[in-house]
């Protein structure tokens, strides 16, 4: 390791000797001539520059468009549960159409997501057009969705 540290020791001096060797060979004058092609990278430069303002400016647009989902995500949690139910009820029910025109398998599927859903039996019947009865058969026959 102490080798190492001496040897890059040895680099450094050797290249600083270089560096003033330079400096006094130009007489320490320093040439202030530009290099060609220089406007070119001070137009670049301004370009990448306008581009990551424009970047920034994104970023901070996506950020608040962020937050403002999960502000709006905070606030349908803080709606009580029975509310959601009491949507969820008047959703599944919109949805539905009578019984008369759905096929057998049809309505007891709907039948027991209504009930899933939390659509009383008599809401269930009135909106599908059945008899009461014929929910209350579908459920039980169904079995474990009362």
């Amino acid at each position: 390791m102490n080798e190492y540290i001496v040897f890059q020791l040895f680099i450094d001096i050797l290249l600083f000797a270089i560096i003033i060797a330079y400096v006094v060979k130009d007489g320490g004058k320093a040439q202030k001539k530009e290099m060609p092609g220089m406007e070119e990278l001070r137009d670049l430069v301004d370009e990448f520059q306008s581009a990551v303002n424009k970047s920034e400016r994104t970023a901070r647009d996506l950020d608040n468009q962020l937050r403002a989902r999960r502000d709006a995500l905070e606030a349908l949690k803080v709606i009580k549960p029975s509310e959601r139910m009491e949507e969820n009820r008047s959703e599944a029910a919109a949805e539905t159409k009578p019984a008369r025109n759905m096929s057998t398998d049809e309505r007891k599927r709907t039948i027991k997501h209504l009930r899933q859903q939390g659509v009383s039996k008599e809401e269930i019947a009135n909106q599908l057009s059945v008899p009461l009865s014929e929910v209350e058969l579908i459920l039980k026959m169904a079995g474990g969705v009362d």
